[in-house]
């Protein structure tokens, strides 16, 4: 594997990452600033917002081998070829599913139990603490990212057969 290649791999690993954040907490955030403030400001500040990251999104995936041109992230090396041993292109894919569902997992595990934290300490107190919709779909979203992060997880098998080259 070049290092050219190899570098456009964890762009495009990192692509799916982005994908996965901005689906589950950039879009809902969004989502209720819209219900919950929805005058011309906001309206404008949710589609750029929206732009920004998928149009990140694209470049990353789509576009990945014109970042590494431009960022010139592959000059400079002794050597254009990478020694890793037996390290293949499914390996690496593998090896990228395994850190981003690690990575959605351990950044959510704390959302998730200080939201399941305050949730139950309302259904013990009642209505003095001030459980609203927004954490209530907060909490939802921790649980659903981790979730996804454990799909990614146990089915990096899967994620393998998308991104694998049909060469």
């Amino acid at each position: 594997m070049t290092k050219r290649d190899f570098f456009i791999l964890i762009i495009k690993v990192f692509g799916l990452y982005s994908l996965i954040t901005s689906l589950f907490s950039v879009l809902p955030s969004n989502i209720t600033i819209a219900v919950m403030d929805s005058d011309t400001f906001t309206i404008l500040w949710i589609i750029a917002a929206l732009a920004i990251v998928f149009g990140l999104f694209i470049a990353l995936i789509f576009k990945a081998d014109k970042v590494v041109r431009l960022l010139k992230l592959d000059k400079g090396f002794d050597d254009d070829k990478i020694e890793i041993g037996s390290l293949k292109t499914t390996d690496i894919i593998k090896l990228g599913t395994f850190i981003i569902g690690g990575l959605l997992i351990l950044n959510n595990i704390p959302v998730f139990l200080s939201h399941s934290f305050f949730a139950f300490k309302q259904d013990i107190y009642g209505h003095e603490l001030d459980f609203n919709k927004q954490d209530k779909f907060n909490w939802a979203i921790s649980g659903l990212n981790l979730i996804i992060g454990f799909l990614l997880l146990s089915n990096y098998e899967f994620v393998l057969k998308i991104f694998k080259n049909k060469k």
